[in-house]
């Protein structure tokens, strides 16, 4: 089970450093290994440097084995992992994703950068954190342990100077349930069981678990609570399964759910 700090996170040196930087598009890198995980599937890895890293499902991850090491260990990321550095101050760790680059020192933190996708999400287990946008690359902003940041893929938008702006960035604080469950992380584990869980605590959970983003249009709906485990289960499989509790439609495309009473 993955749990709030992921039993492999232990070798993790605390007060290292993560810092976003500029210009994925152009890394100019040769990327010859790839590592894919088709849908359904997650995968742990271990990198030349004894980094860990957790793939999860529709992920893909790309480094060049001959020149990972020599001066920096640099991969690039599509789609979603966990990572655990190995601490080595003379050869940062980068990860390219999505609008963001992530310069490493020794960490542990959770990427989702799926293609399509309106933000890049980062969540610190340990570790501190400061960020640069493309966007916006003047302004620096400080990730502090238990914290998660959302930044928009929107290459053309602005930090916010009117209220009625989207921001470009917004972070929130982890929070782990009673069973001691990260959502942000809980596609880690071989099964996901929930027992009489009102239904907007559940969704982040099946975000994280089936990669999605999921709308609940009714308020009322979001209170009531729902029992199962999913394991080898689809997005819809488990959806139609969930329906046998409290009957609701539902719709997805492009990795988003609408839930409608």
């Amino acid at each position: 089970m993955a749990r709030w700090l992921v039993a492999a996170s232990v070798v993790i040196i605390a007060g290292a450093g993560v810092f976003f930087a500029l210009n994925q598009k152009n890394t100019g890198k040769n990327f010859t290994q790839s590592v894919t995980i088709a849908a359904s599937s997650k995968k742990q890895l271990t990198l030349p440097d004894g980094t860990q890293v957790w793939l999860n499902s529709n992920s893909e991850l790309l480094y060049d084995k001959k020149s990972f090491g020599k001066k920096y260990r640099e991969i690039q990321l599509i789609g979603e992992a966990f990572f655990d550095v190995t601490h080595d101050m003379e050869h940062p760790f980068i990860i390219h994703a999505a609008t963001i680059n992530i310069t490493v020192k020794g960490t542990a933190f959770n990427v989702k950068a799926y293609p399509g996708q309106k933000k890049v999400e980062t969540s610190l287990i340990r570790g501190l954190v400061e960020i640069t946008t493309q966007q916006d690359p003047e302004r620096k902003i400080l990730l502090k342990p238990n914290e998660k940041i959302s930044v928009s893929t929107d290459k053309e938008s602005k930090q916010p100077l009117k209220e009625t702006e989207a921001p470009l960035f917004a972070i929130s604080k982890l929070h782990i349930d009673e069973k001691n469950i990260l959502p942000e992380t809980v596609w880690m584990n071989t099964s996901l069981s929930f027992d009489n869980e009102p239904l907007e605590k559940l969704a982040p959970k099946l975000e994280s678990w089936f990669s999605v983003t999921i709308h609940i249009n009714d308020d009322a709906f979001k209170t009531k609570r729902f029992s199962g485990m999913i394991q080898g289960e689809t997005l819809e499989q488990t959806l139609d399964a969930l329906k046998l509790s409290y009957p609701f439609s539902y719709s997805i495309k492009n990795g988003e759910v609408w839930i409608n009473k």
